[in-house]
């Protein structure tokens, strides 16, 4: 809107304009004080700030004013004559095209929101489904390598077994060596006493032999103490496994992982068999340490009558 007064050949009055700013959601309304200058059809105004001085020309009632912007381009502005209830109408629109844009960014927004939230919370459950079924994953997983460790476990009892068996064989190899020995002293002394104490010698060095090989027995024992510990320890893991995948399958039931659950007959055979290896190895122990005392004693014995032989001869 642009208000007048014309003395003569001069004017000076404001002009004010309004109009959306570039969010199409605020009137931007500057108002600016001018002089200026009629010279028949042409104006001349001087609006100050960056607008300056623009040129215009009057005809049949209506000013056409050639007002630059901010970047230096010419724009043309035509007014006619009007009040200002007119201008406030105008503007009133103008308001309410501005209130319905910012109405529409508002509720573009919110539905914008809206779907960040939906599609944050997808994203929160699915990680949250991904976290339960991994968990489903690792404990049946975890089942499944403890069942094969107590496979091993069971291997390596039987080996271990097989290792003891094999030291009692040892021994009781000696055991005859020492009654070998004895049963030659107990023919020099009667056909060739002056070997007699040598033979006596021989029984004692085969005892120490069994001696030895008895300590080997308990050297191979006590190495293998880790291997009963181990299959204990993995029974115990099973059976924690097993609860760790029930309770996981609970909180996901339709879940299945991919290489299927293992059943509860399989962990009940493991445990079984792993529990029957160990009381079997256990009670081989337990027969072989007593085996080995008496064949120990024994060859002691044997040595012992070959000492008296020797004595005898010896007269």
């Amino acid at each position: 809107m642009l208000a007048w007064t014309v003395t003569g050949d001069t004017v000076h009055g404001n002009y004010t304009s309004s109009m959306l700013d570039s969010s199409g959601t605020t009137i931007d309304t500057n108002t600016l004080s001018f002089t200026g200058v009629i010279s028949s059809s042409s104006v001349t105004l001087n609006l100050g700030g960056d607008a300056g001085s623009v040129s215009g020309t009057i005809s049949s009632g209506q000013l056409q004013l050639e007002i630059p912007d901010s970047e230096g381009t010419i724009e043309s502005e035509d007014l006619v004559p009007g009040t200002a209830a007119a201008f406030n109408a105008d503007v009133a629109k103008i308001q309410a095209t501005a209130n319905s844009n910012e109405a529409a960014d508002q509720q573009q927004q919110a539905t914008q929101q809206a779907a960040a939230a939906a599609q944050q919370a997808a994203a929160a459950a699915a990680a949250a489904k991904a976290r339960r079924q991994q968990a489903v994953s690792n404990a049946a997983q975890a089942v499944s390598s403890e069942e094969s460790s107590i496979s091993n476990d069971i291997s390596t009892l039987a080996s271990d077994q097989q290792d003891l068996v094999s030291d009692v064989s040892t021994i009781q190899g000696d055991l005859r060596t020492v009654r070998s020995d004895l049963a030659q002293a107990q023919s020099d002394a009667k056909s060739e006493p002056g070997n007699v104490c040598n033979d006596e010698g021989a029984a004692w060095d085969d005892q120490s032999t069994t001696e030895d090989d008895q300590g080997t027995y308990e050297d191979d024992l006590s190495s293998e103490q880790s291997d009963t510990s181990n299959t204990q320890q993995d029974m115990n893991s099973l059976r924690s496994d097993w609860a760790s995948l029930a309770a996981a399958e609970s909180a996901d039931p339709t879940y299945v992982p991919p290489g299927g659950f293992p059943t509860s007959s399989a962990e009940a055979s493991a445990l079984s068999a792993d529990t029957s290896a160990l009381s079997k190895y256990q009670q081989t122990v337990t027969a072989d340490t007593q085996t080995i005392a008496g064949y120990l004693s024994q060859a002691k014995t044997y040595a012992g009558k070959a000492t008296q032989l020797c004595e005898s001869a010896s007269a």
